[in-house]
């Protein structure tokens, strides 16, 4: 996530999960932690067992609730007002940590004379707003004078245009009571969080964050954890021990999906796809290599995945093989893929460790897009609802589509499970741990790498045999890997391209070194020792520049060390980068040097070097009183009291001048679908959301009386995402047998509803039946006078398995947040019917009755109201727009 100051990319971890055991203060929220990452959350139980406040804030008590000193109910979706209210707090009451705040983040920098902020007309828009385009053109929240890294600052943060009087003046109206008006939390309440926070604060004490995708996934996700990122640097929680900001992943390489991406828009390391108009290398560099800072280094990390992807083919003077490499031309997300395939454009898909069909959202939309396709390849360990929706699907049993109909042709290939393979994997602190393989897979059944490898060899030999130029790139692809006996490549081989080596072997060859030749034999092609040692020059070769270490010159893989020799796990698998388990750690010593404090020690200067606990995260020679000269370049740029060396200037981040798309401060909109307006702003809804409008996907308006229910989703401890892992087994669908809505006593009372009877959710997109669970678990809310209830369901079942249920995902939106297209999960709205869902063609009517699928909607709330029965429908109106 660009700019939060606290991670390389979207949801890179800043701290280790066991330093977690070494805060003063834990604020969860976004994450049911002891429910769904019960190994992680030990460390919150031992920090806890040493004196800690863990405060837990969600929409229901969970196990996560019942273990906290303090549990805050929270409306779904007002989180930033929350958070902005804990900032304002601290300003207010200056209870920051102000020898941090002034040194270490941008509080000081001084803004564009041209930057307006939504406070200034209370419209919610910020200056560059393009309504044509839609847009934000951000040239005004540049740092005065276009210069980002070396600003104009004002260390007395007095000056009106400097980003502290900014913060300030944003967050001022995010008070106690506006907090009570919006989330529904009491004032007394709101004190309590607040005054833990501020006690973990300063030289002493710290206070860390987890969250999950109870934070990611809204239309303003990047800007609750940009939020998140700010309270932090306010408390000078960044880099220390016990601190930081900890995304919490899901299963095993979460974490290394989005390292070594499988999204459409980054390459590996977050590095940027190049886009339409990035012509030539030289173009690409010219708009991404920074000219201080890590990214000054660019091209050393570009040109050695080339050299990684195209081998002897990339050479200067084809600029690496960078003609080779596709160009986005708008946004390829899935969800553009998905309407593709409802429009007929779309042929083919690969289906690989995802269940659309149940996961995704709008999930009956998304069974209907699969009909539409002329072949899908389904890659699992069982048969799952995306591989069986052609024949056991709720639209077959309602006549909505017919199996006799449906073109589409089903592969399906049996999948491996995780202990039938090896590899690295990257789990949610970016710690890259091997994998044994502990047996063979049964039959048929295939690792990921296996399918993989072997479609490119068949892939690659069929472009070699044509002369299309549109085969060349695959014809360039440096495809080595060697296989072991069962056709899988070998994992460690893989392991030590994207560590890295030198190209020309000769340079190190009396070094013996870890790696594998095309024959399967050692090599002495020498592995570079960390990222520090790529180069431009086409010289070295490396899959993932922040993975460069995790194998060595002396051969041994990192990634499989077992044995610990500290509280922070060194010796325990590999942390990018560079084996540092806490990122921008030199914040955790003062600016001149020495600890803060010796209970909160990490790094230190020595007078000589950069020492200490951690992997220093500084040029270790650098001492703490150097100063740049004028002119110079990458990390010679950086001051030397400057942690953060990912950014230009070298400080963290309360205000992003560039990367964002929805705005350099975090700002309160309410979900796409609400049952209350913004009482902020005139504008509802994030001006720059992607909305994904269509008739078949449309949103109700705010406050709309047929839906007036916050619906919000969760994930249980006894089942796996779309339940595929789980569901198919005995002992866990006995566990949870059946789909449930968990609602509170009172809207019980209000719909005449008893525990366990079935009940129908419906949402404008879709109904599904569930069994009432009723439970003080999940509370009425008081919202401005206004008694406002939530409804919470697990997502975990399907059609498919020994236990079935409604899907979830079947009543929620697609739409993408500006940032990175995340669809908003967790904050929507739907009504409740008492009964049972009528099964059959009966579903339409009676579907039609309590959200009618025709009638005025509008594509967008500056767009006048269209029908909905038209083929151009998209998302109802916002209300006051």
């Amino acid at each position: 996530m660009p700019g939060l100051g606290t991670s390389f990319g979207r949801g890179g971890a800043t701290t280790a999960q066991q330093d977690l055991a070494n805060a003063d203060c834990i604020l969860i929220e976004g994450s049911s932690m002891a429910e769904a990452h019960p190994v992680g959350f030990r460390w919150v139980m031992k920090a806890k067992e040493q004196g800690a406040t863990i405060i837990h804030v969600d929409p229901r008590f969970s196990r996560t609730s019942a273990l906290a000193d303090i549990w805050v109910p929270i409306r779904a979706g007002s989180d930033i007002v929350f958070l902005g209210g804990l900032i304002n707090h601290l300003i207010e009451y200056e209870l920051y940590f102000r020898e941090y705040v002034v040194h270490y983040t941008n509080a000081s920098c001084i803004l564009s004379d041209e930057y307006r902020d939504p406070e200034d007309n209370g419209d919610g828009y910020f200056s560059g707003w393009n309504p044509e385009k839609r847009a934000y053109e951000g040239d005004s929240w540049l740092y005065k004078g276009g210069d980002l890294s070396r600003p104009q600052r004002d260390l007395t943060l007095q000056d009106p245009q400097c980003v502290f009087q900014k913060l300030k003046r944003h967050f001022s109206r995010y008070t106690p009571e506006m907090v009570e008006k919006v989330c529904g939390i009491p004032p007394d309440l709101f004190h309590k969080v607040a005054h833990a926070l501020a006690a973990a604060s300063g030289p002493e004490r710290t206070a860390a964050v987890c969250y999950a995708v109870g934070w990611t996934q809204h239309s303003k996700g990047v800007q609750i954890i940009r939020a998140a990122a700010i309270l932090q640097l306010l408390l000078g929680n960044i880099g220390r021990p016990g601190g930081g900001i900890l995304a919490l992943r899901g299963h095993a390489s979460i974490q290394g999906s989005t390292d070594i991406p499988t999204l459409y828009d980054i390459l590996p390391g977050y590095l940027s796809m190049p886009r339409k108009g990035d012509e030539t290398l030289q173009q690409y560099f010219d708009k991404y290599t920074k000219k201080t800072g890590l990214w000054a280094h660019y091209p050393e990390y570009m040109v050695s995945t080339l050299k990684a992807y195209y081998g002897k083919r990339a050479t200067a003077q084809n600029d690496f093989g960078y003609g080779w490499l596709p160009k986005l031309t708008g946004n390829h997300s899935f969800f553009e893929y998905l309407y593709d395939m409802l429009d007929g454009k779309m042929e083919g898909m690969f289906l690989m460790g995802q269940n659309p069909a149940v996961g995704a959202p709008n999930s009956r939309l998304q069974r209907k897009a699969l009909s539409k396709l002329k072949w899908l390849v389904v890659r699992d360990m069982v048969e799952i609802e995306s591989a069986n929706f052609w024949r056991e699907s709720p639209e077959i049993d309602r006549g909505e589509l017919k199996t006799e109909e449906i073109e589409t042709e089903v592969f399906f290939f049996p999948a491996a499970g995780h202990a039938e393979k090896e590899g690295a994997f990257t789990n949610t602190q970016r710690l890259l741990q091997w994998r044994q393989k502990a047996v063979d897979p049964p039959g048929d059944c295939r690792s990921d790498a296996w399918f993989m490898h072997q479609l490119a060899l068949r892939l690659i030999a069929k472009a070699n045999a044509s002369n299309d130029p549109l085969d060349e790139p695959l014809r360039a692809v440096d495809w080595w890997y060697p296989e072991d006996e069962l056709g899988d490549p070998r994992m460690e081989a893989v392991l030590a391209e994207i560590n890295g080596w030198y190209t020309d072997p000769q340079s190190h060859a009396d070094e013996i070194v870890f790696g594998l030749d095309r024959d399967g034999k050692p090599h002495h092609a020498s592995q570079v020792n960390g990222f520090a040692e790529l180069k431009s020059d086409g010289s070295t070769a490396c899959g993932c520049w922040i993975y460069s270490g995790v194998l060595g010159r002396d051969g041994v893989n990192k990634a499989n060390a077992r044995k610990s020799r500290d509280y922070l796990g060194h010796g325990w698998g590999f942390a990018w980068p560079a084996d540092r388990r806490i990122i921008y750690n030199r914040a955790s010593a003062r600016p001149d040097g020495r600890p803060w404090s010796e209970r909160k020690k990490l790094v230190w200067w020595d007078s000589e070097k950069w020492t200490g606990i951690d992997v220093p995260g500084f040029v270790k020679g650098k001492p703490p009183d150097y100063e740049p000269e004028i002119g110079a370049e990458g990390l010679d740029a950086i001051p030397g009291d400057a942690p953060f060396i990912l950014h230009e200037d070298g400080l963290g981040w309360l205000y992003v001048p560039k990367g964002l798309q929805d705005g350099p401060f975090p700002t309160h909109y309410e979900p796409l679908e609400s049952p209350v307006s913004n009482e902020l702003y005139s504008r509802d809804t994030n001006p720059a959301e992607h909305w994904f409008a269509r008739r078949e996907n449309r949103f109700a308006p705010p406050g709309d009386p047929r839906f007036p229910y916050v619906l919000t989703t969760y994930r249980l401890t006894e089942h796996h995402t779309a339940g595929g892992m789980s569901r198919f087994l005995s002992h866990l669908s006995e566990l949870q047998p059946a789909m449930f809505a968990e609602i509170s006593p009172e809207l019980a009372r209000e719909l005449h509803i008893k525990n366990g009877d079935y009940v129908c959710i419906v949402s404008l997109r879709s109904a599904i039946e569930a069994r009432a669970l009723v439970s003080r678990r999940i509370r009425p809310l008081q919202l401005n006078g206004r008694t406002v209830h939530q409804v919470a369901v697990p997502y975990h079942f399907g059609t498919a398995g020994l236990v079935q249920g409604g899907a979830a995902n079947d009543l929620l939106t697609i739409s993408g947040e500006p940032n990175v297209t995340i669809m908003e999960a967790k904050a929507l709205t739907c009504n409740i019917v008492p009964g049972r869902l009528p099964r059959g063609p009966a579903f339409i009517e009676f579907l039609n009755k309590y959200a009618p699928q025709s009638g005025p909607t509008v594509l967008h709330p500056e767009e006048p109201p269209v029908d909905a029965g038209t083929s151009g429908g998209g998302h109802a109106t916002e209300g006051k727009d």
